[in-house]
């Protein structure tokens, strides 16, 4: 979930004021504080997890909470890896793994594409990172229309190269291992066939090709 869609969770199970969750995560001297590092918000730190809190709990202790979760489940993981990625880019990514991918197994492939992509400084081209641009907009549509790839933003990956500025979202431990340890492949592109997984190729040729022949139905 996003920072937004988190707070709104929270607020909507009546553990608090939306508005207050929602300063609380984009205060960027308390984000500095929970993560020791100087980053705009807490996107990407909220662990997404089943919770239980007493009434009257402070909206403060509460995100505390979550982002102390992440840390927790994160603390074993070997973020040493030869891709050079620091800890907030490995989180990043994983972000983006996370809301592309539907099914568990396919995370390492996935984010194998991308590592693959950001080595040769190709553009990410993440659709969930223009989702997460209408989000901020305002608009929480599922659709993503030509133009929206125009937008202006830093989140844009298919307008700029390399990673966005901040996480678009919480992500699982199995996104965050799948960028620690992702599969060893020559992919470079994929998309997302009509039974919730994806198809991957090497060559943008393949990839056309591939698209083709689900199109025509073989």
């Amino acid at each position: 979930l996003t920072i937004k869609k988190t707070c709104r969770k929270l607020a909507k199970n009546g553990f608090g004021n939306y508005q207050k969750f929602l300063s609380l995560c984009n205060d960027s001297v308390l984000a500095k504080q929970l993560t020791g590092f100087s980053i705009p918000n807490l996107e990407g730190f909220l662990y997404p997890e089943t919770y239980y809190f007493p009434e009257e709990t402070q909206e403060r202790f509460i995100i505390e909470h979550l982002v102390n979760q992440f840390f927790k489940v994160t603390s074993k993981l070997n973020f040493n890896t030869p891709h050079n990625l620091n800890f907030y880019q490995t989180i990043i990514l994983a972000s983006i793994v996370e809301k592309e991918a539907k099914m568990n197994d396919e995370k390492p492939l996935i984010a194998s594409v991308y590592l693959n992509r950001l080595q040769f400084n190709y553009k990410l081209q993440a659709d969930p990172t223009i989702a997460y641009i209408l989000e901020q907009m305002g608009k929480n549509r599922k659709k993503i229309y030509y133009k929206d790839l125009e937008l202006d933003s830093p989140f844009n990956t298919y307008k700029y190269p390399g990673l966005p500025p901040t996480p678009i979202c919480s992500p699982s431990l199995s996104s965050i291992e799948a960028v620690l340890k992702p599969a060893d492949t020559n992919y470079f592109f994929f998309f997302a066939d009509n039974k919730g997984r994806h198809i991957f190729s090497q060559t943008y040729n393949q990839h056309l090709y591939k698209q083709r022949e689900l199109k025509n139905g073989r």
